[in-house]
């Protein structure tokens, strides 16, 4: 596609997340702007996807990659054939009554090698298909993901903590890391509750990646760890735990 290409200096971008291809291009995601941003090994910028006529959209449209929209993207991963996975904001707001809470989900995007844009997981949706038993709905606040070595997707899920001026914060959901197959297939593979002195439990994951011998890595507030088959980690490095 004719991306539009952006000045090498003085861009902002907002909290984004990154990754790479096999060829050095560094892939950004703006969350601010809807957009994904390339940066080739030659230091080239371009809008690789999203906001490519300069005007957001407060709607996501899968399609060509020059034509698709998307919704505040902000996670982001690719696996080994180069197909770019995108998780994107899924807003959540309390109802009218200020008292139930409207669900998060899982919005997950796919940036297939042909160019190709299409939605995965949605609100309503699982794997390209309409799905009643709300399985997107199963993730309350996707942070982290990444893609190993057989295409599988793994993802932090973190725990929130939702309230209002009227309604005392109440926790949905939990910390935890899930599994993907490429088929759709999930299951938790660990989850992790520290007791923090607010009396808020929560799991402060900054990144999950995968090491040359296809182990999970955690870093976390408390270190960086393995994680084991069984859903046990070891530490690796960091402080003691307080």
């Amino acid at each position: 596609s004719d991306n539009k290409l952006l000045p090498a200096k003085n861009l902002e971008f907002n909290s984004p997340d990154a990754t790479a291809d096999k060829d050095g291009n560094i892939y950004l995601t703006d969350p601010i702007l809807d957009r994904i941003v390339r940066v080739t090994a030659q230091g080239n910028v371009s809008i690789f996807a999203g906001m490519l006529d300069g005007k957001s959209r407060a709607n996501r449209l899968d399609g060509r990659v020059d034509a698709a929209r998307f919704l505040h993207p902000y996670a982001m991963s690719k696996d080994l054939a180069g197909n770019l996975y995108v998780v994107e904001d899924t807003p959540n707001l309390l109802d009218s009554d200020g008292q139930s809470w409207t669900q998060y989900a899982l919005t997950l995007r796919k940036i297939a090698v042909d160019g190709s844009v299409t939605t995965l997981s949605a609100p309503g949706l699982w794997w390209g298909k309409a799905d009643s038993t709300k399985m997107a709905e199963s993730f309350t606040a996707p942070a982290k993901l990444v893609v190993d070595n057989e295409s599988n997707i793994w993802i932090f899920n973190r725990l929130l903590m939702v309230g209002s001026v009227f309604v005392p914060p109440t926790p949905f959901g939990e910390n935890a890391i899930w599994k993907i197959t490429p088929d759709g297939k999930f299951t938790k593979v660990t989850a992790k509750i520290t007791d923090c002195p607010t009396g808020a439990r929560e799991w402060k994951v900054c990144d999950i990646a995968f090491d040359g011998k296809d182990n999970l890595i955690v870093a976390d507030g408390d270190g960086v760890h393995k994680l084991h088959a069984d859903g046990s980690m070891t530490k690796l490095s960091g402080m003691e735990s307080i």
